[in-house]
């Protein structure tokens, strides 16, 4: 007579999967034990009004199922990995011993100081700026 929890919100998550027409657009459906459902859809990043039309419809169609208090839905996308325009050299440098008492070079030394072309200019009547947060 009663079911178990877990058997009805599989009864749940099936019947909101039928009423939104299954599609391989539907990635997912999230269904709690009070009734909210999250609806996953894939969005065409190329067409991003036929997705949000997709996803009015997915939510109206979940919302008319008994059983479904609310229902939300959330569209994703993924975009092919974007290759450098430019190819990036590799740099593959052996460690260099350096023996006591060594004096390092002007490169190495100035490594940590910030370069001379990026400080900026001085304002007229300013000579210095406290920054304080918390």
């Amino acid at each position: 007579m009663f079911r178990s929890k877990a058997a009805r919100i599989a009864a749940l998550e099936a019947a909101v999967r039928d009423a939104t027409g299954i599609g391989d657009w539907l990635e997912a459906v999230r269904v709690t034990d009070e009734g909210r459902v999250t609806l996953i859809i894939r969005a065409d990043p190329g067409d991003l009004a036929a997705s949000e039309d997709r996803r009015v419809g997915a939510e109206s169609a979940a919302r008319v199922v008994k059983g479904v208090t609310s229902a939300h839905a959330l569209l994703t996308s993924e975009r092919p990995p974007e290759r450098p325009s430019v190819a990036v050299p590799t740099v593959q440098s052996q460690p260099r011993r350096v023996r006591k008492g060594a004096r390092l070079s002007d490169e190495a030394l100035n490594q940590g100081q910030p370069a001379s072309s990026n400080a900026l200019a001085p304002i007229a009547g300013i000579s210095r700026i406290l920054a304080v947060a918390s």
